[in-house]
């Protein structure tokens, strides 16, 4: 995707705010603007978005940015924003699901959060329609791919600042479930990781081939279906063993995990939800005595 960029009265129109004021902001260094070959100010759609989030203004007019718009009833605004996400799964509306998750994490909502008390909660209730009725696997389905377009759109209008390294993972062989490992990357690279979801199904000597060519702080597994699970824990024994010696961590989550009962290992990290996850990869960033230079990589 091409960068996307706002004029100062596209933007201030959508926050409610003059252009003498993006341009008074611009000038104390809190808005960072780009001029046009022929001298115009412009402002990058990820800086407009970080410039939301952290100075807490209100977007009045989110479809001015491509948001979409969260007009509410009264029934429905007493609603958790859990069960909106699930209903708007359930119906099929993309645009409003994009408009509930952006909106969340303009208004400083951390990306763990939303993927672990919203996302995450809504498709097990639509996981268990197929109970019911056969339709429940085409809503299912439909959502599951709703979920994966609008991460990708939250991953594009995210800043790309990664100033705590690279970071690796996929879901484990047998493992077909995409949502769980593109929701820990998209989250990871909001904490400033170089995150790279390698996808679902992925052969561990695969995630260790790669790791062995970008030499990641972390890398992840994803273990929401678990098969072969004799074979898979000597395969990650194996893997951890080969990861602790360019000191890369392996982090593991997911729901089957606990059935792998893998042997502890002060390599291998244990996240219960996203949120630990996120809290273990930052920690090992924070404790790492390497240095971490300009492109994300360990020196």
């Amino acid at each position: 995707m091409d960068k996307e960029f706002f004029t100062p009265r596209t933007l201030g129109d959508a926050i409610g705010v003059s252009q003498s004021s993006l341009k008074r902001w611009a000038d104390k260094g809190l808005l960072n603007v780009e001029k046009t070959a022929g001298g115009h100010r412009r402002i990058g759609m990820e800086e407009a978005m970080r410039f939301i989030r952290e100075s807490g203004v209100t977007v009045v007019k989110p479809d001015l940015l491509g948001l979409g718009s969260e007009d509410l009833d009264v029934q429905e605004d007493e609603l958790s924003s859990a069960d909106r996400l699930y209903y708007a799964l359930h119906s099929g509306d993309e645009t409003r699901v994009r408009s509930l998750v952006l909106n969340q994490y303009l208004d400083g909502r951390p990306l763990y959060e939303i993927f672990d008390q919203d996302i995450q909660p809504a498709m097990a209730r639509i996981g268990l329609l197929w109970h019911d009725d056969v339709s429940g696997i085409t809503i299912e389905h439909r959502a599951h791919d709703i979920c994966l377009q609008v991460l990708a759109d939250l991953r594009f209008r995210l800043p790309r600042v990664f100033t705590k390294g690279i970071a690796i993972g996929a879901a484990v062989p047998g493992d077909s479930y995409t949502l769980p490992t593109a929701m820990v990357s998209t989250a990871l690279r909001g904490e400033g990781f170089s995150a790279v979801n390698l996808g679902p199904n992925l052969p561990i000597e695969a995630l260790l081939d790669e790791a062995k060519k970008v030499k990641p702080v972390i890398a992840w597994l994803s273990v929401s279906h678990l098969k072969k699970a004799h074979i898979l824990r000597t395969e990650i024994k194996e893997l951890a063993r080969e990861l602790r010696e360019q000191n890369t961590f392996l982090v593991m989550g997911g729901s089957q995990l606990q059935k792998l009962r893998l042997d502890r290992d002060p390599y291998v990290l244990i996240g219960k939800n996203i949120h630990e996850l996120v809290s273990i990869s930052r920690g090992l960033v924070a404790n790492n005595p390497q240095s971490i230079d300009s492109k994300g990589e360990i020196s």
